[in-house]
């Protein structure tokens, strides 16, 4: 009896060591991988920044975002300072009121601490913050490293607040990766600050509006996780950025949004609308020619997105064969990588293990008991 006593006890005493085990794993697994954020009111535009800390390595990811549609409206998601390789979408629209998903993925991990993704709303006519929040939650099915193994978000509120205040987040940029800023976001940002000034033409700005422009689009790219970057850039140097983000944001954005085979399929038309064989032969005389029936042929697929407002039509020829040749590269045989994923989550694998081990011994322990019993070692 005594024996059959001492063996439940140390029974049991596995089980709880087990189990603390599993609770100081999950308690250590909830360090990691925190989703948090900050606010910035300037007026009546609130831009939020979600960040992540303690980064274990993500190559996807997929939150639901869920806000106080009462007084908030016209969300916006952009890419930040992590996401701006791979593909960032959310299913926003005209009937989004009070939460959407984002969910972005990559063909590899991003181990670095820093923002994620920056929503802009408008606070409705009336209406102002009171410490209200916006709630993230994570998409397991969506969240994932490059070993396809799931990974868990530990999603923090964050508080909205009317204080106009500077949004930090974690590692800085020092300017000098200015290009690795998401292109769509950066052209945006500068014409926005050119239209504060009432102009698009960054060569007709006095001394005292440059440097306002400059401190404009400095403050929009700090939200974004990003310590500004053209405040000692002079006005050509500026001019080259616009231009440079300007057409990566365009072949971004129709990468993105159309098909491999309907830009190639209006690149093919384009040529023979200008009676030439190839790209390389389409040269400044039919330059517009050339953009015009591309674009043209593209809406046929649906509504093309408009070339920016600051190229040339050299500028946008350019643009149209980098975007052709990205389209070629992407459809080459070696970019065509087989997915497979494992399926099985390491925490389940560690609990099975344990629990299989704690459950030997006991059959172990009570072989042995009954096989001493009967040659009777014990009484």
């Amino acid at each position: 009896m005594i024996m059959r006593r001492k063996i439940k006890i140390g029974v049991i005493i596995l089980f709880v060591l087990n189990f603390i085990a599993i609770g100081s794993f999950a308690a250590f697994a909830a360090d990691k991988n925190t989703v948090s954020g900050k606010c910035n009111v300037n007026g009546r535009k609130v831009t939020v920044s979600v960040s992540i800390s303690e980064n274990s390595g993500i190559m996807g990811f997929g939150l639901k975002v869920k806000y106080p549609a009462e007084i908030l409206k016209n969300p916006i998601v952009s890419k930040g300072k992590l996401t701006c390789a791979g593909m960032l979408n959310d299913s926003i629209n005209e009937k989004t009121n009070g939460s959407f998903d984002v969910i972005w993925s990559n063909s590899d991990d991003v181990t670095e601490d820093g923002t994620l993704f920056v929503i802009e709303l408008e606070l409705s006519e009336g209406k102002t913050l009171n410490g209200e929040a916006i709630e993230l939650s994570c998409l397991k099915q969506d969240t994932f490293n490059s070993k396809w193994e799931d990974v868990e978000l530990n999603c923090q509120r964050i508080i909205l607040n009317t204080v106009n205040e500077t949004v930090t987040d974690g590692e800085k940029s020092d300017g000098s990766d200015i290009e690795s800023v998401d292109s769509g976001y950066l052209s945006s940002a500068i014409g926005k600050a050119l239209d504060n000034q009432g102009t698009d033409n960054i060569d007709s700005l006095d001394e005292e509006q440059f440097k306002k422009l400059k401190s404009d689009i400095d403050s929009s790219l700090k939200a974004y996780g990003f310590d500004g970057g053209v405040e000692s850039m002079g006005k050509d140097e500026l001019k080259k950025v616009y231009r440079d983000s300007s057409e990566r944001g365009y072949i971004e954005k129709t990468l993105l949004e159309r098909d491999g085979e309907d830009i190639i399929s209006a690149v093919e038309y384009a040529l023979k609308n200008v009676g030439v064989g190839s790209v390389d032969e389409v040269d400044s005389g039919k330059a517009e020619a050339f953009v015009t029936a591309f674009n043209g042929k593209l809406n046929e697929s649906g509504e093309a997105d408009a070339f920016p407002e600051n190229l040339s039509e050299d500028e946008k020829l350019e643009t149209v064969k980098q975007l052709y040749e990205n389209v070629l590269k992407e459809n080459s045989p070696e970019n065509k990588v087989e997915i497979k994923n494992t399926g099985i989550k390491p925490a389940i694998i560690i609990f099975i293990a344990v629990i299989s081990l704690s459950v030997l011994i006991y059959v172990f322990i009570k072989i042995r008991t009954k096989s001493k019993y009967k040659r009777g070692e014990i009484i």
